[in-house]
């Protein structure tokens, strides 16, 4: 009980342990990463488990699942892309780059360094996401829809969005170890009840209905 924290007291923590400004973008971020790592994780849990898995699914609510399987992978795929989104001129983003770019004057050259070498991972892991974003998910562009466009869209697998997520978790540790002390472990962050509770639940309908 004497290590809990509430939000407000961890946030607290994270405004005063950074420069003057940077602190509240950091406290919205790391909360965006942390829904990010719930939210993927459900996918998996959901659609990226086993054969056995889809097909209970697919029992279920064949079309419905279909249809939020869409949903869960796109809101993951705009979450990445708003992250790593670049800082903006007249409207600024609250992204990675922007909190980099804004802390750069606080920190010495060595961590300026080392802070460049992560983002630099982090947009070239997301990349392919953020294109997606903006000519398919986002918005529609004509000549991709028409399959006109010089540049095809790449396909993207569960590995490049594990790929793309690890690199944006080295790079908000490695900001959390210097002002921090400690990283944060986003991938035990899992809500009681997620969709291994639905899981549970079609498993019990199903088994009855069998055995009726």
């Amino acid at each position: 009980m004497g290590d809990y924290k509430t939000a407000e007291e961890v946030k607290t923590e994270i405004v005063t342990a950074f420069p003057l400004g940077c602190g509240e973008l950091f406290y919205e971020i790391q909360n965006d990463i942390t829904l990010l790592h719930v939210y993927w994780h459900d996918y998996r849990i959901l659609f990226g488990t086993s054969p056995e898995r889809i097909d209970l699914l697919q029992w279920a609510a064949n079309s419905f699942f279909g249809f939020l399987e869409v949903t869960m992978r796109q809101d993951v795929l705009l979450r990445i892309a708003r992250l790593t989104d670049n800082p903006g001129k007249k409207f600024k983003r609250a992204s990675l780059p922007l909190f980099v770019e804004l802390i750069k004057p606080d920190i010495d050259a060595s961590f300026a360094k080392q802070l460049d070498d992560l983002l630099s991972k982090v947009l070239t892991a997301c990349e392919s996401i953020r294109r997606l974003r903006d000519r398919k998910i986002a918005h529609e562009d004509l000549m991709t829809t028409l399959q006109r466009h010089p540049d095809p869209l790449p396909a993207i697998s569960r590995a490049d969005i594990e790929q793309a997520i690890e690199s944006i978790r080295n790079l908000v540790n490695g900001i959390n170890e210097h002002f921090l002390l400690s990283p944060t472990y986003f991938q035990g962050v899992h809500v009681i009840d997620n969709a291994e509770s639905l899981v549970r639940v079609l498993a019990i309908a199903r088994k009855m209905e069998r055995d009726a």
